[in-house]
C-alpha cells in the first residue's frame, strides 16, 4: 500500500484582499476526495475560497406566470437595466404565491458562484436605449465587447520541470498583471499558418508577480544563500506584491514561495521592503529541480509565481521540436483583450518533464577536483532521479537499484578533439583504461576531458533526450603541469661560508616550483634548502614536483 505525505495531501488559499476589507480571517478545513493532483486540488481550493468570500446577491421578485415554470435550483438570466445588470446567471432558492387564484408569484433568488465569470453590467448609454425596466427571464447571451483592455507587458512561455509535470509534458505561463480588474488570461498559439490560425490553448486565472533585478546576482553563493541576497524592482500593483508572504525554512526546503530568475528556479524566504517597489529577498534556495545555479545580471526578469501563480497545460510528444507562437490576451468579467495587440512569444517544445536530470559528483579516480592519473581512469558518479529528492531536498541520490531513467553516455575528448564515445553504460561507473588512451592517442596525453549525460529514449518514438553534461578534467601525474597549464620556474641561489680550521664551504641550492604550489609550499621548500646548507658540505639540488 502506497504511503501518503500527508504534508503533500494539503492545499492552502488565501483571499488577502477581502482578510484587508474586513479586517478578520475565518478559517475552514475542507475534505476534497478523489483529487491526486496537486494543482488540481490547488484550483479547486481557490474555486471554492471565491465561493465562501464572495458576498452573492440575495433578491426576491414578483412574476407572472410566464415564471412559473421555475424550481427551486433552477438557473436563470436576469437583466436590470435600472441596476445595471444584464443577463446575471441566478438560481432560484424558493418561490411564494398568495393564493392558488393568484397570477403572480414571488421569486427568491441568488447569485450563482459558478456564473460570476460571465456577470456583465451595461453603461449608461445602454440603459438610455433600453427602457423596459422590469426584470424578465432571458435566454440571451450576454455581450461581450472589447474596451481597450491593455496588453499584457510582461509574459513568459517555459516548460514546467518533472516536480510539477510528472513523466508528462506541461508548458507553463507566466504572465503579470497589469489592471487590477483583470481576473486571467488566455493563451493562444498557432504553428504554421499565421495568427489567423491561432486556438485558445488554455485559460488561466491567476498572475505571476513581475519585476527585475537589481545588480547582478553571482552564481558563487551558496546553495541555501543566507549571505548575499538580492533585491528586485517589482513592476506589479501593490495588492499583488502583498501577497507574498515570509515563511519558514522548512517551508522553504518544502518548494513554497518558488520564482523564477531567468531561467533558474528559486525559493525566497524572507521579504522586506526597501523603499517604494523595491524589496530585498534574503533565504534563497537555489537551483531548484532541473535548473543550475548561474550568474544573473542587472535587470534579469524575475516572476514570482508561489505554488500557484502559474497556468499550466498538457502537450504531446507530436509537439516536441516545433516551433510554436504563443499570446496572452487578459480578460475581465464583461470582456477580453484584442489578439492583435499582445506580445508575441515564440517557444521550441523540449519535452522538459521528461528530460534526464544531469549527473552529480563525477570523480575521476576518486577525486572530484584536481583529478589525476598515471595508468587507468576510474569514472564514478551519482544519477540524480526526476521527483526523488533531487532539487528538491537533497541533489545527490545514488540508485543502486538502477530505477533511474534511462542509461549513460561518454564523449572522451583531447586537446577539445574527440576521440571516444561510449553509449548505453547502465552502470554508475565506468573504466578508461590505459590501453583505450594509448589506442586512442598514442600515448597519454597530458589531460583528458569526460562528458558524462543521462540518456532517455522516448517511447514509441525515435527522439532521444539527454541531460546537460556533468564534466572533468584529469591531468597526468607523470607531466609538469599538475593542477595548471601553466609552469612557472623559480632557482634561489644560497650561499653560506662556514670558517673551520681547515675547510670552507659553499652550497648552492636550486628549487623548481610548479604554479600549483603555493606561496606556503615556496617557502618551506627554501627554509629547507638553507638548512641543508648550513649543515651539509655537499651541493645539494632539491626539486619540488
Amino acid at each position: 500500500m502506497p504511503i501518503i505525505n500527508f504534508k503533500d495531501a494539503i492545499v492552502n488559499s488565501s483571499d488577502p484582499a477581502n482578510r484587508a476589507l474586513i479586517g478578520r480571517e475565518t478559517h475552514q478545513t475542507i475534505q476534497m476526495g478523489m483529487y491526486i493532483d496537486a494543482l488540481e486540488a490547488t484550483w479547486m481550493s481557490n474555486r471554492t475560497l471565491r465561493e465562501l468570500a464572495y458576498p452573492l446577491g440575495h433578491f426576491s421578485f414578483p412574476a407572472n406566470r410566464n415564471a412559473f415554470k421555475l424550481r427551486p435550483g433552477q438557473a436563470f438570466l436576469l437583466s436590470y437595466p435600472e441596476y445595471s445588470l444584464v443577463n446575471i446567471i441566478c438560481r432560484v432558492m424558493g418561490i411564494t404565491e398568495e393564493s392558488v387564484e393568484a397570477e403572480e408569484i414571488t421569486v427568491h433568488a441568488i447569485e450563482d458562484i459558478y456564473g460570476l465569470g460571465r456577470t456583465t453590467s451595461m453603461d449608461t448609454e445602454v440603459m438610455e436605449t433600453t427602457p423596459d425596466i422590469n426584470p424578465e427571464v432571458s435566454s440571451e447571451q450576454p455581450t461581450v465587447r472589447n474596451e481597450g483592455i491593455e496588453p499584457l507587458d510582461h509574459v513568459k512561455i517555459t516548460e514546467a520541470p518533472y516536480y510539477l509535470s510528472g513523466d508528462e509534458g506541461w508548458l507553463l505561463t507566466l504572465a503579470g498583471k497589469r489592471n487590477p480588474l483583470d481576473i486571467g488570461y488566455s493563451v493562444y498559439r498557432w504553428w504554421l499558418g499565421g495568427e489567423s490560425a491561432a486556438e485558445r490553448f488554455v485559460n488561466v486565472e491567476s498572475f505571476s508577480i513581475y519585476g527585475t533585478l537589481v545588480g547582478e546576482y553571482s552564481k558563487d553563493t551558496f546553495t541555501i544563500d543566507n549571505e548575499v541576497g538580492f533585491q528586485i524592482d517589482f513592476d506589479a500593483l501593490p495588492g499583488e506584491i502583498n501577497t507574498i508572504e515570509n515563511i519558514s525554512f522548512e517551508q522553504l526546503v518544502d518548494g513554497y514561495n518558488m520564482a523564477l530568475l531567468g531561467d533558474e528556479i528559486i525559493s525566497v524566504q524572507t521579504m522586506v521592503n526597501v523603499t517604494g517597489n523595491r524589496y530585498a529577498f534574503s533565504g534563497i534556495c537555489r537551483g531548484r529541480f532541473d535548473t543550475e545555479k548561474t550568474t544573473h545580471p542587472a535587470g534579469q526578469s524575475f516572476y514570482f509565481i508561489g505554488r500557484t501563480k502559474f497556468g499550466v497545460k498538457r502537450i504531446g510528444v507530436r509537439e516536441y521540436s516545433r516551433p510554436w507562437y504563443f499570446k496572452c490576451i487578459p480578460y475581465n468579467t464583461r470582456n477580453e483583450g484584442e489578439l492583435s495587440g499582445a506580445i508575441q512569444k515564440l517557444y521550441f517544445v523540449t519535452l522538459r518533464g521528461k528530460k534526464p536530470y544531469k549527473p552529480s559528483s563525477l570523480k575521476a579516480n576518486g577525486k572530484v577536483y584536481n583529478s589525476e592519473y598515471s595508468d587507468d581512469i576510474v569514472l564514478t558518479w551519482n544519477p540524480r532521479i526526476r521527483g526523488v529528492g533531487a532539487g528538491v531536498f537533497v541533489t545527490d541520490i545514488s540508485d543502486e537499484a538502477q530505477s533511474y531513467d534511462g542509461t549513460f553516455k561518454i564523449y572522451v575528448k583531447v586537446g577539445g578533439i574527440l576521440v571516444r564515445t561510449i553509449e548505453f553504460i547502465s552502470a554508475m561507473t565506468w573504466t578508461y583504461t590505459e590501453a583505450m588512451n594509448l589506442s586512442d592517442n598514442g600515448d597519454l596525453p597530458t589531460k583528458v576531458s569526460f562528458y558524462v549525460y543521462n540518456m532517455l529514449n522516448l517511447i514509441g518514438t525515435h527522439y532521444k533526450i539527454a541531460s546537460p553534461s556533468a564534466d572533468i578534467l584529469v591531468r597526468n601525474r607523470s607531466g609538469v603541469d599538475h593542477g595548471s597549464a601553466t609552469t612557472t620556474t623559480t632557482t634561489t641561489t644560497t650561499t653560506t661560508t662556514t670558517t673551520s680550521s681547515s675547510t670552507s664551504t659553499s652550497t648552492t641550492t636550486t628549487t623548481t616550483t610548479t604554479s600549483s604550489s603555493t606561496s606556503t609550499s615556496t617557502s618551506s621548500t627554501s627554509t629547507t634548502a638553507t638548512t641543508s646548507s648550513t649543515t651539509s658540505s655537499t651541493s645539494t639540488t632539491t626539486t619540488t614536483a
